[in-house]
């Protein structure tokens, strides 16, 4: 956790729960987000794009 936010932090945390979800469960995104804390699946495929550089279907085609 050195040099980041308590916000960035959980955000990771946050990430990296999503792409284990959108990897092993059948989940829709939306689904996922709630499951990762978030309102709507949108604003995790914002923070997605921004963390990881890709989508929800360019990250599931590169998991399986």
């Amino acid at each position: 956790m050195l040099g980041k936010s308590p916000l960035s932090y959980f955000q990771d945390l946050r990430v990296e729960r999503a792409q284990s979800l959108l990897h092993g469960s059948g989940l829709d995104i939306d689904a996922i987000a709630a499951e990762v804390g978030y309102v709507d699946g949108a604003t995790l495929r914002t923070l997605l794009r921004e963390r990881l550089g890709r989508g929800v279907r360019e990250l599931r085609a590169n998991l399986r």
